[in-house]
């Protein structure tokens, strides 16, 4: 499960960093009005990965604590 959650943990931060960098591409190229939804993109992915990786945190802490306890 570690595996996975991790996995789409990386997803989420590949996403961002591809969307962070067509959207500057854009913005260079074509201005701020087509490249709003790129950067719009890497805010939704950063939130995202923020998310999963407070959820794996807290996963990875609880079966530190279920191995201590067991």
């Amino acid at each position: 499960m570690i595996k996975v959650l991790k996995f789409l943990e990386l997803a989420w931060l590949a996403i961002g960093v591809f969307s962070l960098l067509m959207g500057a591409y854009i913005f260079n190229t074509q201005g701020f009005n087509q490249a709003k939804w790129f950067l719009a993109g890497t805010a939704l992915a950063a939130a995202f990965y923020t998310w999963r990786r407070r959820v794996r945190k807290q996963l990875e802490a609880q079966e530190a604590r279920d191995k201590d306890n067991a």
